[in-house]
């Protein structure tokens, strides 16, 4: 099993030949080219449908996302892809997401989220998601806790968990993690095809670590200066 934009596809590797050529056009940024690459392999026929579908939505998304355009096609076609294959916890994320972002649609993307973890209990960006969303901070705390659990050096999740246990009157683990994000080498996410650069931007917080370093050496020096 291997992991493909944000879904894990069954019998597929990164030598199938339309998936590396979405890669390849992906990272240069050719995204309108990446999305009619996508169609001519719907209209081949025998093809996981929801998953290639799913790629047409996140695609446009990057293209918002990097360019500023296409950006409103986005969830429509990750909500179709959601409809082809309610099973899959990636679709309910991704479609989750981007419905937040587009239309701040906040109650359908916890839906969306919430269905993602009923489908997968583990599925860390789900988690991240509902960590950082405005809930209790116990109940952030514990999303968190599990999206740290798999990846401890993800300094977005770190930097939320601080100002959570902060919240909490837990000085102690706060400061532990603003330590971890200082002295850690961030974690990059290599697994999730088209998506990568997206999440290692905006999710993890991965090319954004010196900003993210001087903002928890401001916020340690805070929580360590006595108090009068």
């Amino acid at each position: 099993m291997v992991a493909f934009g944000g879904a894990r596809v069954e019998g597929m590797t990164v030598t199938d030949g339309p998936y590396e050529k979405l890669i390849e056009l992906a990272e240069d940024r050719a995204y309108r080219a990446a999305v009619d690459l996508c169609f001519s392999v719907l209209d081949d026929g025998e093809v996981d449908r929801a998953f290639w579908t799913l790629q047409v939505g996140l695609l446009h998304y990057l293209n918002f996302w990097e360019n500023g355009t296409l950006f409103e096609e986005a969830p429509r076609f990750t909500e179709k892809a959601v409809w082809l294959d309610p099973a899959s916890a990636d679709n309910h994320y991704w479609h989750g997401h981007i419905v937040e972002i587009s239309f701040k649609d906040t109650t359908q993307a916890a839906d969306q989220y919430a269905n993602a973890l009923e489908i997968d209990p583990n599925h860390v960006y789900a988690h991240l998601a509902v960590g950082t969303s405005m809930i209790a901070p116990e109940e952030a705390k514990a999303h968190l806790e599990q999206v740290l659990a798999v990846q401890p050096r993800n300094l977005r999740a770190l930097m939320v968990y601080a100002d959570v246990c902060t919240r909490l009157g837990l000085g102690g683990a706060a400061i532990a993690a603003y330590e971890k994000v200082i002295e850690s080498e961030p974690f990059f996410e290599r697994d999730r095809g088209i998506m990568n650069r997206y999440i290692n931007t905006e999710l993890n917080f991965a090319t954004l670590r010196d900003g993210v370093v001087r903002d928890a050496r401001k916020r340690l020096d805070g929580l360590r200066r006595p108090r009068l």
